[in-house]
C-alpha cells in the first residue's frame, strides 16, 4: 500500500480465462473492503479482464466507480489489482 491508496486487494488465478466463481470472489471481497454494490464490482473486474488481449496489451489499468483496477494476463495467469485513492 502506497501512501496515495487507502485499500486494496490483489488475487491471482492460474488459468487466463477464470471460472466464475474467481469473479465472484474478486466482486463480493471489493464489495466489503470498499463499500460498493457487488454488482459494480463484478462489472468492473469483468471490464478490465475482458480488455486483456494483443489488441490492448496484456496490462490494463482501468477506473470503474471510483476504484482503480489493473489486470495483467500472462501464459502463466491472470492478476487482478483493486485499489482506492485517497483523495477520492
Amino acid at each position: 500500500m502506497s501512501q496515495t491508496e487507502s485499500n486494496s486487494f490483489y488475487a491471482t488465478s492460474e488459468k487466463r480465462k477464470p471460472p466464475e466463481a474467481f469473479y465472484e470472489l474478486m466482486a463480493t471481497a471489493a464489495a466489503l473492503i470498499f463499500t460498493i454494490p457487488k454488482p459494480d464490482a463484478l462489472r468492473g473486474t469483468k471490464r478490465c479482464t475482458g480488455r486483456i488481449g494483443f489488441i490492448r496489451g496484456y496490462n490494463i489499468v482501468t477506473r470503474y466507480r471510483k476504484l482503480d483496477i489493473r489486470c495483467s494476463g500472462s501464459k502463466a495467469g491472470l492478476s487482478v489489482t483493486i485499489s482506492r485513492d485517497k483523495n477520492v
